[in-house]
This record gives structure tokens, sequence and C-alpha cells, in this order.
């Protein structure tokens, strides 16, 4: 009967019905109709499950979008502390506007570097710079042979602090065979193998704030944090950037403040005296790095003088400096040391009898008369590259 309406459909689809069909159970056998039937209610249904499941993974999925960019808005909300309140603005905010505890603001950005003497010990470097004829030396000899003399005073310290001049990177080094004086040679980059060689001589903090941290720019800056972090090394200091400009550290549980300022980069004497007083009232010691003056002169400039005057009315405990890359003068103001420079701690110039010459500075505080007092250690620079004890 199908294949007959079929045919007659074909042949003759002008020519009317004789006999109008009543449904389509005239055309199609009554078994066929029904499995047709079940069929398309079979593929309804499979159909209706298929949309429906769309439909719920998409409500998950937004749903799940909007909890992530609530979680993304709530983590904006940034928790103040007085370690970085300078790099949140730049108009440094006022601590008694604000009230904080210490616990609330401070304790979460504070490492601890605890040893097992009496009282605490610190030891102070100048500029280390292990480019050139130093990266020559390390990759000849090894970098341990550089520092290997000092171990004997630099490992039995609860914290060794120095001034990293440069950037520690991934960048060959463009001032490895250049000419004296040619600006190439005034270009550093370390190898990435100085994380570890700090970390194993105990030279657990530096100071990045000096003229020689951008010589590859933002990049160089950023890949130096990331080694020392890497290695267990802490970093402070001004590099142009709103960024870490200061650090506290715990030591048997005392608070020791570290500020610095970088005379290359913004002169921003305002903002160094605003971080030395927002630090004050929550650090037991507060100490400023700094790094300015001029070049191979060993009596600081007035403006140095005036400088450390200024830290140490703000609040600070003691000065450290380096940059002039020669030991220059001391000075003991309202009972507080100032040593203007360290000169050099690593570094290939042996061009004079001053540039190979450097001071190490160990400051021992009394924690029950909170007094500090100082030893002065003399080292020189070899020409091998080898930094070692002025005996």
């Amino acid at each position: 009967m199908y294949d007959g309406y079929l045919c007659y459909f074909c042949i003759m689809p002008q020519v009317k019905f004789i006999k109008k069909p009543k449904d389509l159970s005239d055309i199609i056998p009554v078994s066929g109709f029904k499995e047709k039937k079940k069929k398309l209610l079979g593929l309804f249904l499979v159909l209706l499950f298929f949309v429906n499941f769309i439909f719920i993974l998409s409500f998950l999925y937004l749903s799940k979008q909007t909890e992530g960019s609530k979680i993304k808005q709530d983590n904006k909300a940034v928790k103040f502390s007085p370690e970085n309140s300078q790099e949140s603005s730049a108009a440094y905010t006022n601590f008694s506007d604000l009230n904080p505890t210490f616990d609330e603001a401070a304790d979460s950005n504070i490492n601890s570097y605890d040893k097992n003497n009496d009282g605490i010990s610190l030891l102070f470097g100048g500029d280390m710079m292990f480019d050139r004829n130093i990266r020559l030396a390390g990759e000849k000899k090894s970098y341990e042979f550089i520092l290997g003399d000092l171990s004997v005073v630099l490992m039995d310290k609860d914290l060794a602090v120095a001034n990293l001049e440069g950037p520690i990177s991934d960048f060959a080094s463009v001032s490895v065979g250049s000419q004296v004086g040619s600006p190439q040679n005034f270009l550093f980059t370390f190898s990435s193998k100085i994380g570890k060689l700090l970390n194993s001589f105990n030279i657990k903090l530096v100071s990045i704030g000096n003229n020689h941290i951008n010589n590859f720019g933002e990049e160089g800056v950023k890949q130096t944090k990331k080694y020392l972090q890497d290695h267990g090394i802490d970093y402070f200091g001004d590099t142009g950037e709103n960024e870490q400009k200061t650090i506290t550290v715990s030591l048997k549980g005392k608070k020791i403040s570290f500020v610095n300022y970088n005379q290359f980069v913004y002169p921003d004497l305002e903002g160094v005296i605003q971080n030395i007083k927002n630090l004050r009232p929550y650090s037991d010691y507060l100490i400023v790095y700094a790094h300015w003056g001029n070049e191979y002169e060993t009596t600081p400039t007035s403006q140095q003088t005036d400088l450390a005057h200024s830290f140490i009315d703000a609040g600070a405990d003691f000065i450290i400096g380096s940059h002039p890359h020669v030991v220059q003068t001391k000075e003991e103001y309202k009972g507080k040391m100032i040593y203007y420079s360290l000169g050099n701690m690593v570094f290939d110039q042996y061009f004079s009898t001053e540039t190979q010459k450097g001071l190490l500075i160990e400051a021992d505080i009394n924690t029950d008369s909170d007094s500090i007092s100082f030893k002065e250690t003399t080292i020189r620079l070899e020409v091998n590259g080898q930094t070692v004890l002025d005996h």
C-alpha cells in the first residue's frame, strides 16, 4: 500500500485524490507509524536532556566566574603595614591616622634570623660587584673563592648585610672584556650563581638601592628579586619604583628595621624621613643604609653630613653608607654612629690603595641595656678577585 501511494504521487502529482486519506495510517502502516512515533519521542527526550545539561553547565560556569570576580576584587584590598606604606601611596600615609598595632601592621613582613649566641650581632659590608674581572675569577676559580677568606667573620653573625651593586640576571655580561672607561665597562649584571653564594656566606639581606641596579632595566631588577628570593635572600632599597624600600626583620624577639636612601634615583629626603618616622614606633632598632656621596673622596660632602643628621634626628639608631668606593670618615652625632662609606667589599678597582681597602662593621646589640657597640675590620681586595681580611 505504501509503495502504491508513492508511485501515485510520483507519476500523477496533478491528479486529485479519488479517495482522500483520513490520516497517515492510510499511507503508512499502523505498526510502522507507531514505531516512528516512538523514535521521534525518543529523539525528543534525548534532545531535551541535552539542552538541560547544557543549561546546567552554563549556569555553573557563570556562577564560578561571578565568584572568581568577587575574589579578585576582594584581593585588591591590601593589608596595611608600615613596611609597605610608602609603596602604596606617594604621599606616605601618616600612621597616626591609621593607628595600626604592630602585630596587625608589620608582623607579616618580618623575617626571622636567630642564631644561638647572646645579644644580637650584625655585620655590614660595602659595595659588592660581581661582573668584569670578578666574574672571570669566579667562573675560573669558583665564586666561593671570592668570599672564602671572609667566612670567619661572616658565618657567626645573626645577620650580614651589604650593598648589591648591580642586578643578578640571565643577561650576558657586556662589561667583561670591555674597554676601561667605555659605557659598557660600567654596565653590570651578575651570574645567577650569586644568590646561592650570598646565602652560603650568611649574607641574607642586601640593599638594592644604588646607581647600578637598573643597568639592565626593569627586567634586570625583576630577575634580581627572583634570584634573591629563590635563595632565601631578603632585599630592600629604592630602585625608582614603588616597591619594598624598607624591611623589618626579627632577631631574638627584637624588631630591626632597615631604610634605604638612594641619591641616584630620586633624592627623596622627605620620603626617607617619613619612612623612618613611620617605622620608628614599631622598631626596637632602626638602621639607614645610604647610597650617596662622591666617588673616591675619603671625606663626606656637606650634603651627606646634613642628610645623616636629619636621619638620626628622625629616629635612626645608626647609619651605614656606600658608593664612594673608598672608606670615608666616621662621625658620632647625638650619641649615634655614622659610617659615611665602607668602601668596596667585592670589586675589581685595583688602581689605588684606597679602592682596594674596605671596612666591615660589626654592630653588637646588648638587648638588656639596648646599647650598641661597634667593631671595625679592615679588608683588602686582591688582584686575583678575592677579598681577604687585612691582618
